[in-house]
């Protein structure tokens, strides 16, 4: 990424609990303000076996550029994600492979969202998606089949939709009342039900839902500093 002067941001951990039960899942990030109103945003999330990190750029409550690695045992994948006059390319490097780089095209008319993962960037896409009217195209990088090394971190489109259950609620995060408010997301593995709290910057807070039948997740913001 390029060296840019940095405002003050916030940081914090996610805690992620399945069937009530704190798991060995460990996502940290971090946000800077940089000039023209664009954020700078990271975040690394560590389970058994594997590592994602991501550095991304924001403008606009969009992401603008992302570069997104993934480390498991001996399988080494980078995909730089990044929005060149209006279209979006992705350039992949797996292992010690010569990079490739394509261009995401799509059937689709209207604007595509792209999401670099992360929880931090779960609130900003479901924010846009409410500002086009609840329902968008949204490009996830694919990490489905983690033991196929050639189908990790490439583009996958799908349909989302958003919508607000309570504009007006708040949640107790680290002993501190944070207003915010309850949002539906669906598409893909979110079904009906799926319930995700963004405060007023758009950072998620916290979101339910149910994976199957014997697994519910319930994943919190850990801490949250907010600069005033």
């Amino acid at each position: 990424m390029t060296e840019e002067t940095a405002g003050p941001g916030a940081a914090g951990a996610y805690r992620y609990l399945l069937n009530g039960d704190v798991t060995a899942v460990s996502e940290t990030w971090a946000r800077e303000d940089l000039p023209a109103g664009r954020q700078r945003v990271t975040s690394r999330r560590s389970a058994p076996g594997v590592e994602i990190a991501v550095d991304a750029v924001l403008g606009e409550g969009l992401v603008a550029f992302c570069v997104i690695t993934w480390q498991s045992g001996n399988t080494s994948v980078e995909a730089d994600y990044e929005w060149r006059d209006n279209e979006l390319y992705c350039r992949r490097t797996q292992g010690d492979a010569s990079s490739v780089e394509q261009r995401i095209d799509r059937d689709q008319e209207g604007p595509l969202l792209l999401f670099p993962l992360m929880r931090i960037f779960v609130g900003p896409v479901i924010a846009r998606l409410l500002d086009n009217g609840g329902t968008g195209d949204v490009l996830v990088p694919d990490i489905r089949q983690p033991d196929d090394p050639a189908s990790l971190l490439t583009p996958r489109v799908s349909q989302r939709m958003a919508s607000v259950l309570d504009g007006r609620t708040a949640l107790d995060i680290d002993g501190v009342t944070v207003p915010c408010r309850l949002c539906e997301y669906t598409g893909e593995q979110y079904g009906t039900g799926s319930r995700f709290w963004l405060d007023g910057r758009e950072t998620l807070l916290r979101y339910q839902w149910q994976q199957g039948p014997d697994q519910h997740w319930d994943v919190w913001l850990q801490t949250h500093s907010q600069a005033q």
